[in-house]
This record gives C-alpha cells, sequence and structure tokens, in this order.
C-alpha cells in the first residue's frame, strides 16, 4: 500500500515539475515576444526618420540650385548643381519607395507578433489551468499518503483482518480513483497547450520570414545611403567656391550632411538590433520546441509499457518461486520510464540496459565490448565511424534489426519534439544541431550503407563516440502502435536487449517481471527471471534478503558495520559520486577557483569511512586511475584552509551570498 501510494504522490511531482518547467518555457516565449516587438517597433521608428531626411535633403538640393541659379549666382555651377539634382532626385524617390515599401512589411511583421502575443497569452492560460489540476491532483495524493498510513497501523493492530482497515483502504481507493479522474482532465488541456504551440511555431516562422526580407531591403539601402551621402559631398565642395551665394546654402549643405550621418548610425544599429531579433526569434522556436516536448509527456505518461502490462501479475517474490535460474532484486526508487530516452535516474537505466540493447556495450572495468554491432571502425582522425551490425540480431516481437532501425531508433535520440536529456550523446554527428533544433528533417550524418552496415560522419574529431553509443539513451527500439479502446493510438516501445519486460504490476510499478529472450543473438541469457521490487527502505530490504527472498543486496554503510563479522562478498562496483554544476546558470560556479575550492574543501576519506564504512576509493576524476594505464589525477587534498583563499579569491561569501541548493539522490 505505500509502495502504491509513493508511486501516485510519485507522478503527481514529476508532472508538477514537468508543468513549472513548461510555465517557465512560456514565460520566456511572452518575454521575448515583448522584445521582439519593441525591436520591430524601434526599426519603424528608424524608417520613418530615413523618409523625413530624405525629403529634408531634397529640399536642401532644391533650394541650393535656387540660390546658385539666381540673376547674381553663377550660371555655370547651376548648370552642375541641377546635372546633380536630376540624378539625386531619382536616388531620393527610389529609396523613399524602398522605405515605403520595407516600412509595410514591418507593420505586416507587427501584427504577427500581435497574434503572437495574443497566441502565448493562451499558452499561459492552458498553463494556469493545468497547474490547478495538478496542484488538486497532489493535495489528493498526500491525504491518500496520510491514509495509507493509518491502514497500514490498523492492519498491524488488526492484522489485516480488523474493520478499520477495511474502511480506510475503501478511502483510499476513492482518492485513487479521484487521482486518476484529475489525470484525465489534464490530457485534453495538454494536448490543447501542445496545438496552440503548433500554431506560435508557426507564427515565429513568418516572423523570421518577415525579418529576413527587412535584412534585405536595409542591404540594398545601404547602397543608396552611400550615394546620397557622395552627392551632398558634391554639392558641398561646389558651393565653396562660392562667397556670398555659397555661404548662403553652407548650412544646408551642413545639415544634409549630418542628417545623412544620423541615419548611417540609426541604420547600423537597426541591423545589430535585427540580428538580435532573429536570434531571439530562434530562442522561441526552440523554447517552444521543448514546450510541445514537455506537453507530449504529459499526454504519454504510460509510453512504454503497452503490450507488455499484465495487471494480474503475481508479486514479483512469488514470480521467482520454482524457478532455479530466477534472480531477486530489489531496487531503492520507482522506475521512473521505461523509455530509455527518459531513463536518467539509477533504477530506470538499470531495468531499461537489460530489456533495450545497444551498438556498444561496456564491462565492469569501463572497457568496450560488441553489442549489436560485432565490430567497428574509425577513420579521418576519428570523423568518421562505420558500424557492422549483427545478422542474427531481432526485436523482441522477432522482426530483425537492421541498419534503417539502428538509424530511426538514434535519430529519436536527437527528436526536437521530445528533447531527450540524453540528445547531448549525438550532438556530434553532422546535421545533429539542426535536426535538434527543427531546422533540418533529416540528420546528415547518419548514413546506411547497407542492411547491416551504418557509419556515422562527425563534425570534428571525437574519439570517445563508440563509448557514448554504449549509453542507456542509446538504446535500440522499434516503436509500433497498439489500438486502444478509445480509438487512439498508442505508442508501444519494442525492446532488444537480453530480457523482455513481461509484466508490471500496474498500481505504481512496485513489481516488475523480466524474462529471458530465446532469441537474444548471444543465446538464451543462463537467468531465466528477474523479478524487480521497489522498495525505499533500507532496513526493509534488508530484512527480505535475512529471509532469503532476495539473492544479492548492496549494503550501505552502517550495514556493513552491522555485519562485518560475517562473511561478506566484495566486489568492485562501476560507480561514481559526485557534485555537478549547471555551468549554464550564472552562479559563483562558473568559477574555477570555486570549483577548486570545493575540492579542498571535501574530506573524501572521511566521507567514505562514515558514509560506506570504508568500502571505496577516493575518486579525483571521473575515470578510476587504475584505468589510466599508469597516468594519475591531480590530487586534490583535504586543506580547508586552501580552499578558504581560494573562495576569497573567487569573491564569494558564504554570509553574503544566496544559499546554495544541493539535489542529492539517496540510494
Amino acid at each position: 500500500m505505500e509502495n502504491l501510494i509513493a508511486q501516485i504522490a510519485q507522478t503527481s511531482r514529476l508532472q508538477t515539475l514537468a508543468l513549472n518547467r513548461l510555465k517557465a518555457l512560456l514565460t520566456e516565449v511572452v518575454g521575448n515576444a515583448e522584445r521582439s516587438a519593441v525591436l520591430f517597433g524601434g526599426a519603424l521608428q528608424a524608417h520613418q526618420k530615413e523618409c523625413s531626411f530624405s525629403e529634408e535633403c531634397a529640399t536642401i538640393m532644391t533650394d541650393a540650385v535656387g540660390i546658385v541659379t539666381a540673376p547674381n549666382g553663377s550660371l555655370s555651377a547651376g548648370l552642375q548643381l541641377k546635372e546633380i539634382q536630376g540624378s539625386f532626385g531619382e536616388i531620393l524617390k527610389a529609396s523613399r519607395e524602398h522605405t515605403l515599401a520595407a516600412a509595410g512589411k514591418f507593420s505586416n511583421t507587427m501584427l504577427m507578433l500581435d497574434k503572437l502575443a495574443e497566441n502565448v497569452q493562451t499558452l499561459g492560460e492552458l498553463s494556469v489551468r493545468i497547474l490547478a489540476e495538478l496542484e488538486s491532483s497532489g493535495q489528493i495524493a498526500e491525504k491518500t499518503n496520510t491514509l495509507a498510513h493509518k491502514a497500514i497501523q490498523e492492519a498491524q493492530k488488526a492484522g489485516f483482518a480488523g474493520q478499520g482497515f477495511s474502511v480506510i483502504a475503501g478511502e483510499v481507493n476513492k482518492l485513487a480513483v479521484k487521482n486518476k479522474e484529475t489525470a484525465a482532465n489534464i490530457i485534453p488541456v495538454a494536448a490543447n497547450l501542445r496545438n496552440e504551440i503548433a500554431v506560435c511555431l508557426e507564427y515565429l516562422s513568418s516572423c523570421l520570414e518577415a525579418a529576413a526580407a527587412t535584412e534585405r531591403s536595409l542591404t540594398d539601402n545601404a547602397e543608396r545611403i552611400s550615394r546620397l551621402t557622395e552627392g551632398i559631398e558634391r554639392l558641398f565642395k561646389i558651393l565653396d567656391q562660392f562667397n556670398d551665394a555659397g555661404r548662403g546654402v553652407t548650412l544646408f549643405a551642413d545639415e544634409s550632411i549630418k542628417a545623412l550621418q544620423d541615419y548611417a548610425g540609426i541604420a547600423q544599429n537597426y541591423m545589430a538590433a535585427l540580428h538580435q531579433l532573429q536570434k531571439m526569434t530562434n530562442r522561441l522556436k526552440s523554447a517552444l520546441a521543448q514546450a510541445a516536448g514537455y506537453a507530449s509527456f504529459l499526454t504519454e505518461t504510460d509510453i512504454g509499457i503497452g503490450l507488455f502490462i499484465d495487471e494480474n501479475l503475481p508479486s514479483a517474490t512469488n514470480a521467482a518461486n520454482g524457478d532455479a535460474t530466477a534472480y531477486h532484486l530489489v531496487l531503492p526508487g520507482s522506475v521512473q520510464s521505461f523509455d530509455p530516452l527518459f531513463a536518467d535516474d539509477s533504477a530506470s537505466a538499470e531495468v531499461c540496459r537489460l530489456i533495450y540493447g545497444r551498438l556498444v556495450d561496456i564491462d565492469s572495468a569501463g572497457g568496450l565490448l560488441p553489442g549489436l554491432a560485432f565490430a567497428w571502425e574509425s577513420r579521418d582522425e576519428s570523423r568518421e565511424w562505420t558500424f557492422y551490425i549483427r545478422k542474427n540480431a531481432c526485436f523482441h516481437d522477432g522482426t530483425p534489426i537492421t541498419a534503417t532501425e539502428i538509424a530511426e531508433s538514434l535519430q529519436r535520440v536527437l527528436s526536437p519534439q521530445l528533447r531527450s536529456p540524453g540528445s547531448w550523446l549525438l550532438m556530434m554527428i553532422n546535421g545533429a544541431v539542426d535536426y535538434l533544433s527543427g531546422s533540418a528533417s533529416q540528420i546528415e550524418g547518419i548514413e546506411v550503407v547497407d542492411g547491416h552496415t551504418l557509419r556515422f560522419h562527425l563534425e570534428q574529431s571525437y574519439q570517445p563516440f563508440a563509448a557514448n553509443l554504449s549509453h542507456v539513451a542509446c538504446s535500440i527500439l522499434k516503436i509500433r502502435h497498439a489500438d486502444q479502446e478509445n480509438g487512439n493510438r498508442k505508442p508501444v516501445l519494442v525492446g532488444s536487449g537480453a530480457y523482455l519486460l513481461r509484466g508490471v504490476q500496474q498500481q505504481s510499478r512496485n513489481a516488475m517481471l523480466l524474462e529471458a529472450f530465446d532469441n537474444y543473438y548471444k543465446g538464451r541469457p543462463f537467468t531465466g527471471r528477474i523479478t524487480f521490487e521497489i522498495n525505499p527502505d533500507r532496513g526493509e530490504r534488508l530484512a527480505q534478503f535475512l529471509r532469503g527472498n532476495l539473492s544479492h543486496l548492496r549494503l550501505s554503510g552502517s550495514q556493513i558495520r552491522q555485519f562485518h563479522s560475517q562473511s561478506l562478498a566484495q566486489r568492485t562496483a562501476f560507480g561514481t559520486f559526485f557534485a555537478g554544476f549547471n555551468l549554464a546558470r550564472p552562479g559563483p560556479w562558473r568559477s574555477m577557483d570555486f570549483r577548486k575550492a570545493l575540492n579542498y574543501g571535501v574530506d573524501r576519506q572521511r566521507l567514505i569511512n562514515d558514509l560506506l564504512a570504508g568500502a571505496g576509493l577516493p575518486a579525483y576524476g571521473p575515470v578510476p586511475s587504475e584505468w589510466l594505464g599508469g597516468a594519475v589525477y591531480p590530487e586534490y587534498e583535504y586543506n580547508p584552509e586552501k580552499a578558504a583563499l581560494l573562495l576569497q579569491r573567487c569573491g564569494w561569501s558564504a554570509s553574503a551570498e544566496k544559499p546554495l541548493r544541493l539535489f542529492t539522490a539517496d540510494a
């Protein structure tokens, strides 16, 4: 019961996090749209000034010709001025027409921005509605959790037969149904949100096209401005030849040149603003695409289970009984996703690694092993990578795995709609950036040579590329659709690994059954079944192990001390505990001195002794020194005095700065 309610609360938290991120993205959209409108407004004013300057230049030229050709003026100079005025007038006329056309384009763009602002406001209203539903869902989950604890207490008193337990359990069931209804209310709103985002993207594309057209107009006008300036300078030189008449129009010439110089400065500033606008608009497109990904997450929460769900699955413990090759494990946290693209927590990654295969595998020592690719090679200083696919590999539905399916699966890692946290693993492929941004429909750097040969072309030399493909996010899968009762076609992820996901207890995914895949390319795994249960309580996990219900158990530091007198099997585990910093966000962690200070300020050995009972090694880099072939990292000894000096040097003060937030996971 506790696991069920914990999963309800966890799902609500995940949805809330997704919506909060979505709300932040939409806030950014609104801000950028408002700034874009300001830039467009400034540009329109600049073009209006250009029109007035052009008119002023024409007036000055006419007055100058009239003065010089007056009875007391110089006829020859007047003829020169008339000649200049003829060509000058044509330039002015063309410039005015071109400027008015550009101003018209800006007016259209302003209308588009107004529509965009209205659309963004609609997005904000939809987000508020979803957040309100989620808040209600969270309150229900919290109340359900409280009742669950009461139910457990009643059960302990009455041996699961008391009247109190049945009453409270009934209330829990009602709340769970209400929570399900609330979640169902979210789905159509999220779908509307996704549709509104699509409209926004269309408006943004139109704005970008208008901005590009205006930039071309400004480039053409730059040449006209240059010719105008030359004409005024020639006028100024001619007027310098005269005394009285010349002095009478010198002021006009000075004002003309100053006016054109002012306009040239305005035009230059506007060009810079226009380029900034284009950058901001591209950021808008990226933010909206990411928001669409979060909206998709809300409408497809159960993606990846589909055909493999068995709601009548027995408990994992019972499933293991009677099978000599069964292995029973317990996980400290829930599996958040069966989609490897989003398996960025340890529990999800552990399960997904068994369900899905990869081109390359990795052993416990960090070495690369053949996976779905039995061999690979690199050329051109690691810019070109070729992988040779096994011919006996197939998906769990029996269909063969070919280079085409693998290419499609890896292209999904870079999907602009899904926005996987693991997209960075393939960003070095030619065309990956354009595909992820939505500006390209294909990734040009992924080449299917033949049915069992796949080639990657990278933008630059990258030696660890094969290691990147061993990451769980680069798992190979196939998507098919199952017809649901409501007529929707729900995506189902079909695996390619050593084990099939044979069943999941639908309620909170607190038990899973994996079964060996008979047609696995390496042969059927020796362990016929693997069962997982979710239990965040360390004490209960230990009790399960002592009762013989678990095949093995990872002990915490305190538990190691508790059983130090017993025979414990020690194995080297491939894992690293680290502190990561988001350098994309402003903060003191951007300073290298700050990060060095933390290295000097952490007593690694004490952490190992206190938390792991000595069962660990101090880490000074992401890879164990034993794997570096004799090379070693520079070691940061525990030196709090040196850490304090480095913090002082980078200007950080614990009393003056905001407190640092550290997000951790209890394993």
